[in-house]
């Protein structure tokens, strides 16, 4: 194999792991633990601001959401409290 061979396949690994990684930001991951409250209100088939409800009612237990930024985080077991609700 030549080296311009090896130099051409060794940048099309190194742009294909580039494309890897950036769909892994932008795809929600089964081990993330912390979703927004808009990731979470499209899982549930609901608006963000039932999720507010929700949340200030007591409906999400506090040890299932934190401070995140300017909002708040749930964690992904969330999720299954919600499907137990509306199942």
């Amino acid at each position: 194999m030549s080296d311009a061979t090896q130099a051409l396949l060794l940048a099309e690994v190194q742009q294909l792991k580039s494309d890897v990684r950036t769909l892994l930001q932008r795809v929600p991951s089964h081990e993330r633990k912390w979703i927004s409250p808009t990731e979470l209100s499209q899982r549930a088939g609901v608006s963000v601001r039932t999720i507010q409800n929700w949340r200030e009612s007591g409906l999400i237990k506090p040890e299932n959401f934190r401070p995140g930024g300017r909002s708040f985080e749930f964690h992904i077991r969330v999720l299954e409290d919600i499907d137990r609700r509306q199942g």
